[in-house]
C-alpha cells in the first residue's frame, strides 16, 4: 500500500581532522550536494557529548536548488559524540535525523553518516527500505567505484517494488538493481539518489534517499571547480 509523495532521506557525511596535539580540537567539515530539483532552505545542527552535554550548535542557509552545502565545526577530541540535524525543504517540510555515536581523534579523519527522514501524512504505509553503504565513502575519479545497495519490503506483497539510482555526476553499473557499483567520473562532492517505488494501483508511494560520497582527484588530477 502507499500514498503519493511519501518520504525522503538525506544522508550527510562529516569528514574532519584533529590537530597533532592529543587534546587539541580539529576542524570538521560537513558537506553534501543537492541533486537537480532539490531545494533545502535551512539546516540546523546540534552536537552532543556522550553525557548529553552540548558541544556545538548552529544553523546554515542554503541558497537556491542544486546547491552544495558545506560548513565546518570545531570539535574537541572526544568519544561517543552524537550529531543531530534538522533541515527545512523549499516546500516547508521539516526533516530530522541523528547519527550513531562517533569518536573525534586527533590527527585522524572522522566519517559520520546521518539519514534525515521526512514523512508526508497519508492513509497507507510506504515500503520499508534500508540503505546499505556506501563502501567506501570515497573513490578516485575518473574510474573509482563505490558499492551501494538497499533492501526493501512492503506490507502488500502484490505491490511490485522498483529501484532507480541516479547521481549528481557519475554512472552506475546497473541503475535499476537493488545493489550496484557507482563510478566516480568527476572530482568533488557527489550525491547518489535512490528512489524506491511500490507502484500501488490506487496511490503509489515513492521513497527517495540521498547518499553523499566524495570523488577524489588522482595523481596529476585537478580539484573540483569551486
Amino acid at each position: 500500500m502507499g500514498f503519493m509523495g511519501g518520504m525522503f532521506a538525506l544522508a550527510g557525511v562529516m569528514l574532519g581532522c584533529g590537530e597533532s596535539s592529543p587534546t587539541a580540537p580539529g576542524p570538521t567539515t560537513i558537506a553534501f550536494a543537492l541533486p537537480n530539483g532539490w531545494n533545502v532552505n535551512d539546516l540546523s545542527y546540534l552536537v552532543l557529548s556522550s553525557d548529553g552535554g552540548t558541544l556545538d550548535s548552529g544553523s546554515e542557509t542554503v541558497v537556491g536548488p542544486s546547491a552544495t552545502l558545506s560548513f565546518q565545526l570545531q570539535l574537541a577530541v572526544g568519544r561517543g559524540d552524537i550529531l543531530a540535524l534538522t533541515v527545512t525543504t523549499g516546500s516547508g517540510v521539516s526533516c530530522s535525523g541523528t547519527s550513531q555515536p562517533f569518536d573525534v581523534v586527533a590527527g585522524r579523519p572522522t566519517a559520520v553518516s546521518v539519514v534525515l527522514t521526512c514523512v508526508s501524512p497519508g492513509p497507507n504505509s510506504c515500503p520499508l527500505v534500508a540503505v546499505n553503504g556506501p563502501m567506501p565513502l570515497e573513490a578516485v575519479a575518473p574510474s573509482g567505484t563505490i558499492a551501494v545497495g538497499a533492501t526493501a519490503s512492503d506490507v502488500d506483497p502484490a505491490d511490485p517494488l522498483s529501484f532507480s539510482w541516479t547521481a549528481t555526476a557519475g554512472t552506475f553499473s546497473d541503475p535499476s538493481a537493488t545493489s550496484t557499483l557507482y563510478v566516480c567520473t568527476e572530482v568533488g562532492a557527489q550525491t547518489l539518489v535512490l528512489s524506491v517505488a511500490d507502484h500501488h494501483p490506487s496511490s503509489s508511494c515513492v521513497l527517495t534517499f540521498l547518499v553523499p560520497v566524495s570523488c577524489l582527484a588522482g595523481p596529476g588530477g585537478s580539484a573540483a571547480a569551486p
